[in-house]
């Protein structure tokens, strides 16, 4: 289990919707609500350094806090230490959607774990705006992907490790592989690549 929605989460989301609320925002306006909850995970949780094991010549960003290659820390672990690498900041984005009444999904790529949310309408952002990195992303939705567990639901893609980049988009690269279009997917399948949703206390299908 990854993913914890408990009162700790659900206070984070209740302050994050009161400064939604202080700054103008609309609860009807659910793309932009759910812009202010990703951003918690994307500037809140610092990524780990990255470090070489000992008496190896593996680099792990997991090493420095969990003495492993690789761990996949809870939502309530990453909290607590305020850092965490890409599927440990994804899972506290999925937290916040879960507590907030939104439905989510874990998105995997190669070598990368992103998050998703569910979405009735989306509107595309000027991304300009939000600096020269969004010129490596694009709109992200799961409609396009080859593999989404739950497929009556629509995710917009949500990056958590780039900075504050807008909800329903995701790096060029990764799309590569999660579009069902995709020549790069097609050539070189990627067997975790696509959509796995998030129930309360689980991720399933990601692991």
């Amino acid at each position: 289990k990854q993913v914890y929605v408990n009162d700790t989460v659900r206070s984070i989301v209740s302050q994050l919707k009161a400064a939604y609320i202080e700054i103008g925002g609309s609860m009807d306006d659910k793309q932009s609500y759910a812009d202010i909850l990703a951003s918690f995970a994307q500037l809140g949780i610092e990524y780990p350094p990255w470090e070489t094991i000992p008496k190896t010549k593996i680099q792990s960003s997991d090493y420095h806090y969990w003495g492993k290659d690789e761990y996949w820390a809870n939502t309530l672990e990453t909290l607590y230490f305020g850092k965490g690498d890409c599927e440990d900041s994804s899972a506290v984005a999925c937290a916040l959607f879960i507590a907030a009444g939104f439905k989510t999904a874990m998105v995997g790529g190669p070598g990368h774990v992103m998050s998703s949310v569910s979405l009735d309408s989306f509107e595309e952002r000027d991304t300009p705006k939000y600096g020269v990195i969004m010129t490596s992303f694009d709109v992200a939705v799961s409609t396009s992907a080859r593999y989404v567990s739950d497929p009556t639901v629509t995710y917009y893609g949500v990056e958590t490790i780039k900075g504050q980049t807008p909800v329903g988009y995701l790096m060029k690269g990764q799309l590569k592989y999660i579009n069902a279009d995709s020549d790069t997917a097609a050539r070189r399948p990627q067997g975790l690549s696509g959509y796995y949703s998030v129930d309360q206390g689980e991720v399933e299908g990601i692991h």
